[in-house]
């Protein structure tokens, strides 16, 4: 499964459908977005079956930012059971430390709710 671009509608109501959720707040403006999309993708891959991925562009939904909080993009919030347990705001610019740490950080985030996941 790839990263379904979605409306804020739709992504509420993946959020409330779904266990555990991975939303990506992106533009097709940032090279920093662009790039770090192209990691998620890769990283939906590796959640197939464990974490449902999707993504908003802000560019066509610019409530978003205001109404999520966002301040830098990319952006990712994590959702369990709809409940928002774990963000990022950034990247590094770097493969391997960003997708070692979107790894970690979900990994720990999920365990924390009593769920441990091999990602």
């Amino acid at each position: 499964m790839s990263v379904e671009e979605l409306s804020p509608r739709e992504v509420e109501y993946v959020i409330k459908n779904n266990k555990i959720v991975l939303v990506e707040y992106t533009t097709k403006t940032k090279r920093e977005a662009r790039y770090f999309h192209s990691l998620v993708k890769d990283f939906s891959f590796k959640v197939l079956n464990k974490i449902r991925v999707v993504s908003v562009n802000v560019d066509n939904y610019p409530e978003v930012k205001s109404k999520e909080n966002i301040l830098v993009l990319p952006c990712l919030k994590l959702f369990f059971n709809g409940e928002s347990i774990w963000e990022q705001e950034g990247c590094f610019m770097n493969y391997a430390k960003d997708m070692l740490i979107l790894r970690r950080s979900i990994r720990e985030a999920l365990k924390n709710k009593g769920l441990r996941i091999r990602i």
